[in-house]
């Protein structure tokens, strides 16, 4: 079942360039197939609220690619300061950068340590 979502989480993100703004166990159903050809039944998964799911543009799904390669690779630092530098918002009201960078890098070090694997 864990590989089935993640599968779809990435074809979402990746292939299908689509981001659902609520994806949390509650609007997952996991439920088996009958194989039409008289097979075992295969798992499917429906996604709920798909009303939820937004296509990204060129630049954000650029940026969002960047930020998740980012802490793929552990590099929350990295993360941390492109979130800063390529913020829609006004960057004055970021009370403390240095702070912020500093709690994204240790968020992402705790994650990617605790033996998160993409797959």
């Amino acid at each position: 079942v864990g590989a089935l979502c993640m599968d779809m989480f990435l074809q979402m993100l990746f292939k299908d360039n689509l981001i659902h703004s609520d994806l949390h166990p509650g609007n997952i159903h996991f439920r088996f197939v009958p194989d039409v050809s008289g097979g075992p039944p295969r798992p499917e998964l429906v996604i709920f609220d798909a009303g939820l799911a937004v296509r990204l543009s060129r630049r954000d799904r650029q940026n969002f690619m960047e930020v998740f390669h980012a802490i793929a690779t552990n590099n929350g630092r990295q993360a941390a300061q492109l979130m800063l530098d390529r913020t829609p918002g006004d960057r004055s009201r970021v009370v403390d950068e240095d702070r912020f960078v500093e709690g994204v890098e240790g968020l992402v070090n705790a994650v990617r340590g605790g033996g998160i694997a993409l797959g």
